[in-house]
């Protein structure tokens, strides 16, 4: 419920992306998200080298070969991420936090919308990280990804008020 207005205030309104029902949850939430995340990515990246091993291959560390490995990487922890975006759910560590995406009117977003918010945070981490600092400085606590998707993440509430289905 929003308070009255008071005209007598000279500071001007400021209208808010995020409805106060859902609130957004601070960074330390979403960076405890994050290392689930990367601790899921490191177990796959982990499977997937002992599958190659005990199937014959050989892993060779020179300075060559450094790059296609840091490539593997990044596009398995690509792919985890675009698979539960496809999926239209949260991250595994999204949910071992217990956090869930919303957009900005209150309703989980499509599959479409996910992906589109993984690109973008694509592109803020490439810019220097930029995109998850603007977290720092927003009044909401918001990212460039998630003004830009119109989306962001709350605490998981098993019988939300403010959810509505569309």
């Amino acid at each position: 419920m929003q308070a009255p207005l008071d005209l007598r205030s000279p500071a001007p309104l400021q209208k808010k992306a995020v409805s106060d029902d859902a609130p957004v949850v601070p960074p330390g939430l979403r960076l405890q998200a994050a290392l689930w995340d990367a601790g899921f990515v490191a177990a796959g990246m982990a499977l997937a080298a002992l599958v190659f091993h005990f199937a014959g291959g050989r892993f060779q560390w020179t300075g060559r070969t450094g790059a296609p490995y840091l490539g593997a990487a990044l596009a398995l922890a690509a792919f985890y991420h675009l698979f539960w975006a496809v999926l239209g759910r949260e991250t595994a560590g999204m949910r071992c936090v217990g956090l869930r995406v919303l957009t900005f009117d209150g309703h989980p977003p499509r599959w479409g919308r996910l992906a589109f918010r993984f690109g973008l945070f694509c592109l803020g981490i490439v810019a220097v990280g930029v995109g998850l600092l603007w977290a720092l400085v927003d009044d909401e606590a918001l990212t460039m990804h998630d003004h830009m998707s119109k989306t962001f993440p709350t605490k998981y509430d098993p019988h939300p008020s403010t959810l509505r289905r569309g």
